[in-house]
């Protein structure tokens, strides 16, 4: 603060006065003890402070969001130029759905019906969903669709390659993509998910 050149003379005076006591003040408390009785003190209040609890089965909110059309396709051929041939070809391997009360574990922090992609490869209740909370959340992890492409029993072999062959230009592509396009992409697939287009 005394280097600042916007800070006032007065304001650098005091600052001067009350670091000529500081040191002593330190000692002093560090002596009798009052410091680190404070600081036990302080120490005792975030220990004991409860965390909050994931809500219960029974707890859970649920019928708060609209059903999802899993037949609703989440990208079109005119958003193809938004983000890379990889990025496009993962996303058109998952379709719409709704958490449903068997879903579990990382799933615990949605409301019951919190709409989410589903990979249109695997069959029946223990297909392989995947929840967003933010569409920043999304663009940001969606490599676990691909992660999961590639280990999925019922995703067909032509697939898998396919998905192999356009990462490896991944990288390179992504670089000659307009600023923010990849952004204004999975908008798009968040607002059809949530019935807002």
């Amino acid at each position: 603060m005394t280097v600042c050149k916007d800070c006032p003379d007065d304001v650098k005076l005091q600052i001067n006065k009350f670091s000529s006591t500081h040191r002593a003040q330190i000692q002093f408390h560090l002596f009798s003890g009052s410091h680190k009785r404070l600081m036990n003190r302080v120490w005792n209040q975030l220990s004991t402070k409860k965390t909050p609890k994931t809500p219960s089965n029974d707890q859970r909110k649920t019928n708060e969001y609209a059903k999802v059309d899993p037949s609703k396709p989440l990208v079109t051929a005119r958003e193809e130029k938004l983000v890379t041939p990889f990025t496009f070809y993962t996303m058109q391997q998952v379709r719409p759905c709704n958490l449903e009360k068997s879903g579990n574990g990382s799933r615990s922090a949605f409301e019951y019906g919190f709409p989410g992609l589903e990979c249109i490869h695997c069959k029946g209740r223990n297909s392989r969903k995947f929840f967003y909370r933010t569409p920043e959340i999304l663009a940001g992890n969606y490599a676990h669709v691909p992660n999961h492409l590639m280990g999925c029993i019922g995703c067909p072999p032509e697939v898998k390659k396919t998905l192999s062959e356009k990462k490896q230009d991944h990288v390179s592509q992504k670089l000659s993509l307009d600023k923010g396009s990849q952004r204004i992409f999975f908008n798009l697939i968040w607002m059809r998910l949530h019935g807002q287009r």
